[in-house]
Order: C-alpha cells, then sequence, then structure tokens
C-alpha cells in the first residue's frame, strides 16, 4: 500500500520533493521528562510518583509524534504541491503549481538552529494552513519555486 501522495499522482506527474516533520516535535516531552526526572531525584520518597509520570511522559510523547511524523505528507511534484494531514481524520491540500502566488518560511531562533520551520503556501484564492515543523523549509521553498518557474515560462516538467 502506497503513500498518499503516490496514490494520487496524475499521469505524467512525479514527485520532485517531499518534506516530512522535524523531530524538533520530540523536544517538550523530552524537557518535560527531564524535569519530573530531576523532581524524582529531589523528591525523596515520592520520587517514584514522579519517575512514573517522566515514563509516561516520554512514553506518550514518542507515540504522539512519531503519529504526528507518520500521518503528515508533504509533496511537490513536476504539476502540484500535496498536502496531507492526519491519522484519524485526515485534511489533504493540493495546489497546481501555476497557481501559486508565494510561500513564505517562518522561522524561531530554535527552528533555525534545527533547519525546521513553518511553511505557509498562498495561491489564487486559497492559502494553505501553516504546516508547522518542517525539516528544511528552505529547501522546500526553492523546489516549489523552481517548479513553479519551470511551469510559467513553458519549460518541460
Amino acid at each position: 500500500m502506497g503513500t498518499y501522495v503516490e496514490n494520487n499522482l496524475l499521469p505524467g506527474e512525479q514527485v520532485v520533493h517531499s518534506a516530512r516533520v522535524s523531530n524538533i516535535i520530540y523536544l517538550p516531552f523530552i524537557l518535560m521528562t527531564g524535569f519530573l526526572v530531576a523532581v524524582g531525584f529531589v523528591a525523596g520518597q515520592l520520587g517514584f510518583v514522579f519517575w512514573i509520570l517522566a515514563a509516561v511522559t516520554l512514553l506518550l510523547g514518542v507515540v504522539i509524534c512519531a503519529i504526528k511524523q507518520m500521518s503528515t505528507e508533504i509533496a511537490v511534484t513536476n504539476k502540484r504541491l500535496i498536502l496531507k494531514v492526519g491519522f484519524i481524520t485526515r485534511e489533504t491540500v493540493e495546489q497546481f503549481l501555476e497557481k501559486i502566488d508565494s510561500i513564505s518560511v517562518e522561522q524561531s531562533i530554535m527552528q533555525r538552529l534545527t533547519s525546521s520551520g513553518t511553511i505557509i503556501v498562498r495561491g489564487s484564492g486559497q492559502t494553505f494552513s501553516p504546516v508547522d515543523n518542517i525539516d528544511d523549509p528552505l529547501v522546500f521553498r526553492k523546489t516549489v519555486n523552481e517548479q513553479v518557474d519551470k511551469i510559467k515560462n513553458g519549460k518541460p516538467t
């Protein structure tokens, strides 16, 4: 069974670039686990409660983040930009490249350090919901712009 993107390609359409959700999404759970472990050391007899909470937090964080990473697909093809988000419910957005007006990248300091960021695509009456914590958003934007340029200048795709 293929991915959403693979299963929905048009005839002659090829994936040029795929993006994924960055590992930075694990950071809040790791920090919370570290905090609970530290409190467990200080708490004396109640320390075991914090150790259990730390283990649950870490396990829950890994599961939630892994599901988010596996259930998010972002691809640039030679014809479209395709986004699929969701595990239980699904949101999909597909925009033909010639209809894209701009693509923005927003990065916090932490995202710049980890080479991740938020992408926002604007085009002909439609704006993609911001997609947070994408790996290498500047490469993604460059790839979209290159493909849009090829289409608008009549170069073969």
